[in-house]
């Protein structure tokens, strides 16, 4: 049946059965100037992923040096827009530890609610191996009283390994 084969192509990158998957990823804010890196590891099934996510972004200026750390469980909804490519969309929410030392003397330490939410695009090379490109709103909540929430727009790009 001639329908049935290219419903069948176009679903390609979109696994029938669960998979686990690895996933690296690095971004620049917008905000903060700053490079980021992380990674998530966790499962999909058809067009859910599910994950655990750690990221960490440092910045040292003028004698004074900010640690950003992340753990988060999130989720995305993938959405098929061609034979190899899909759209992604979600978001991961945990916890942000953020220190701050000024020249080397400690001067904030402390964990506070985070979250994120994401759209981008996923490119299949292969069964196992996709590339991605992508759009990332992070937000810390306020890390020191009385000053605001930390937050930045971040251009990231990645990859994920699927086993």
């Amino acid at each position: 049946d001639l329908h049935r084969v290219d419903r069948r192509q176009r679903q390609m990158c979109i696994r029938d059965s669960s998979s686990f998957f690895a996933s690296p990823f690095v971004g620049y804010g917008f905000d903060s100037e700053e490079n980021y890196g992380g990674i998530a590891v966790g499962i999909e099934n058809g067009q859910n992923q599910f994950y655990l996510q750690y990221g960490g972004m440092s910045q040292s200026d003028f004698g004074v040096d900010i640690d950003l750390d992340t753990i988060s469980i999130g989720y995305n909804f993938t959405n098929p827009i061609s034979d190899t490519t899909n759209l992604y969309l979600g978001g991961s929410m945990g916890l942000g530890s953020i220190e701050a030392s000024i020249d080397g003397f400690n001067a904030l330490d402390n964990s506070v609610f985070y979250f994120d939410a994401k759209i981008g695009v996923e490119v299949a090379l292969n069964d196992n191996v996709s590339l991605l490109a992508g759009v990332r709103y992070l937000y810390f909540a306020e890390p020191i009283e009385g000053f605001g929430a930390l937050d930045d727009f971040a251009l990231e790009v990645g990859a994920k390994f699927t086993f």
